[in-house]
């Protein structure tokens, strides 16, 4: 019984204490609340997808976007990769370890434009996303329906590319970037390096700005494949007499063979103990593969890409533009194939021995 007393005892001082630390820290708070505190924006990739979800608010069409700190976030080499985040999206044509075609809801020949204009490379009437780096994109719209303000599009829709400008900064900006990536095929580091630099100036005849961004990238890359040939008819080791080929030879259609198809087994039997009408003689025969090809592609990829842009604001309501974006590209690709065939045209002479993976019906 006189363990109660002293335990009732401790259990208050404890509550009194709490309650005091709790009473100091409601007074802190209310001293801090009390002060005034200036407003702080936070901007990041939380800013970049409001401004996405603005886009698609502010359009009466069917867009998607990627704003500049997703493109500048996100670890891709161009702007095909970058766009494979968009709904919708689908990046196809990933030969030589990158990304280089598009299509919007599954439709190929989506119009590519570049501040809303029509550009052509030499290799053909649309722009090479691909040889567009990451770095230097401010904005991509992809609209998936059509508008009487915009260029005729394709037949999927049309990918906008929109380049940052000097008057999208309040003053002077310079950003840099460098990195690099391994490749452990072509066992190679990729550099890709950045520089953005722009500035503005108030003038008595109005703002004035310009901006240089360039971008440097080479890549080189390795892709290596093993295919199998097609499925053909081969004679046994023993053929009937009469029937014409020599033993293990490859059988092709002909006037006095059985009519089928070269490529899989399509016009074959292929039921247990089929035979082939050869020269009047039903002729056993095994389908196997005709051959196995191996390749290996090896190569690199250069990018210099330069974007300048101008701009004068005489006044609050007009802005006059001019711009230059100039995208190069120098790439060397090497093939070495080896084919092995696994047929031969001439009979097996006395004792060799060949290998000869088939399938017997």
């Amino acid at each position: 019984m006189a363990l109660k007393p002293i335990a009732f005892c401790t259990a208050s001082v404890l509550a009194l204490s709490l309650a005091g630390v709790a009473h100091a820290q409601d007074k802190k708070n209310d001293d801090v609340a009390d002060k005034d505190v200036q407003e702080i924006i936070v901007t990041g990739v939380r800013a970049s997808i409001v401004g996405a979800l603005n886009v698609r608010k502010e359009s009466t069409q069917i867009v998607d976007s990627i704003v500049a700190e997703d493109v500048g976030k996100l670890p891709d080499n161009n702007v095909v990769e970058a766009l494979q985040r968009v709904s919708g999206v689908q990046v196809t044509d990933r030969g030589g370890g990158e990304a280089a075609t598009v299509t919007i809801r599954g439709l190929p020949d989506a119009l590519t434009t570049l501040n809303g204009r029509k550009v052509f490379t030499a290799a053909g009437r649309s722009f090479a996303l691909q040889d567009i780096s990451a770095n230097l994109v401010k904005q991509v719209d992809v609209y998936k329906t059509r508008s009487a303000d915009q260029i005729e599009t394709g037949l999927a829709g049309q990918v906008d590319v929109k380049t940052r400008r000097p008057f999208d900064f309040d003053g002077f900006a310079v950003s840099g970037l460098a990195r690099g990536i391994y490749n452990e095929q072509a066992d190679s580091y990729n550099p890709n390096v950045a520089l953005l630099v722009s500035d503005r100036w108030e003038t008595s005849i109005g703002d004035i700005g310009i901006l240089v961004n360039a971008s440097w990238s080479k890549t080189k890359y390795r892709n290596m494949s093993t295919t199998a040939g097609a499925f053909v008819p081969f004679a046994t080791e023993n053929p009937p007499a009469g029937s014409g080929p020599t033993p293990l030879e490859r059988v092709f259609p002909g006037p006095n063979n059985v009519n089928w198809q070269p490529g899989l087994d399509y016009g074959l039997p292929t039921e247990p103990g089929s035979t082939l009408n050869i020269n009047g003689v039903d002729t056993p025969y095994y389908l196997s593969r005709d051959a196995v090809f191996s390749s290996d592609l090896y190569g690199q990829r250069e990018r210099p890409t330069v974007n300048v842009s101008l701009q004068w604001a005489p006044n609050a309501t007009s802005v006059y533009s001019a711009e230059m974006f100039y995208s190069g590209f120098r790439g060397h690709t090497f093939n070495s194939l080896q084919f092995s065939f696994v047929d031969w045209w001439m009979p097996m002479s006395s004792g060799s021995s060949r290998g000869f993976s088939r399938w017997m019906p």
